[in-house]
């Protein structure tokens, strides 16, 4: 992620990443799955403005991504992947949100919420905003531990797929 200078716009140049190129505020696609078809904002139930009481526990909201090491835990122990990449999982986490918890850079951290607990190297970074913590996707137990730990299991209404983009949690230093 790169700095942006000034007022962000998204699709500034009215170029839309849609078949038509254009934007869409009605998506026949939609009705055919029994979505609605007009387009309008969903707001994510595990969030901040979404479960505000959990988020007074866990006020971090928790994004995954994927590796280059790995297809989810697949190749997970190769190990000439595991000479060449870094072999532990990373927490990305803003300098402000990290001292706030006392968390220093290359620390070993726990990312935890009501559903268990991920361990991973604190990674402290302006590259993420504040607020929001990024874990790697695809580490086995005997690395560290899994995300999978920490992730909320619902369903997204949109997707279909499960809302691992959409969990609240916190991180405390480890020990």
């Amino acid at each position: 992620m790169l700095p942006v200078s000034g007022d962000w716009i998204p699709f500034e140049n009215g170029v839309f990443r849609t078949p038509t190129r254009k934007a869409h505020f009605f998506i026949e696609e939609w009705q055919k799955k029994a979505f609605s078809p007009v387009v309008t904002y969903l707001r994510v139930n595990e969030s901040p403005q979404g479960s505000p009481e959990l988020a007074a526990k866990y006020p971090l909201m928790a994004v995954q991504r994927k590796l280059a090491r790995s297809i989810h835990s697949s190749h997970g122990m190769n190990e000439w992947i595991l000479e060449v990449q870094r072999n532990k999982p990373n927490v990305m986490i803003h300098p402000q949100d990290a001292q706030q918890r006392r968390i220093k850079h290359g620390d070993w951290a726990i990312v935890f919420n009501q559903r268990g607990e991920h361990r991973a190297i604190a990674v402290v970074t302006t590259h993420i905003k504040r607020g929001v913590v990024s874990l790697d996707n695809g580490w086995w137990e005997q690395q560290g531990g899994s995300s999978s730990h920490v992730t909320n299991d619902a369903v997204e209404a949109l997707g279909t797929g499960h809302c691992c983009n959409s969990t609240l949690v916190d991180v405390r230093a480890e020990g």
